[in-house]
């Protein structure tokens, strides 16, 4: 009965933690040396409520996390990410990738 128990737990896990390793990225935005994309997975930061996608700020070979939401009324992109750093960008900026 453990060892089943066990078993379950760690097909558990590997199913949670492939699913989290792997999400799929849905939009991409590029400015300036700057790539972020838009994943279809949530927020991972925890104080960031207002905005529901998982973002990643990607420069000089760095990768920041961050968060984003659409703000469809002013036709703007919001984006918050760990280094503090605040984005405003158009939408029409950010494109649909492949199979998304």
């Amino acid at each position: 009965m453990f060892i089943r128990v066990l078993v379950l737990l760690f097909g558990l896990l590997l199913l949670v933690h492939f699913t989290n390793a792997y999400a799929e990225p849905i939009y991409e935005a590029s400015v300036q040396g700057i790539r972020i994309v838009v994943y279809k997975e949530k927020c991972k930061l925890e104080a960031i409520t207002n905005l529901p996608w998982r973002a990643v700020w990607f420069q000089n070979g760095q990768e920041t996390e961050g968060c984003i939401g659409a703000k469809d009324d002013l036709g703007v992109v919001v984006g918050y990410f760990a280094d503090k750093t605040i984005v405003v960008l158009p939408t029409d900026l950010f494109r649909r990738l492949t199979g998304a």
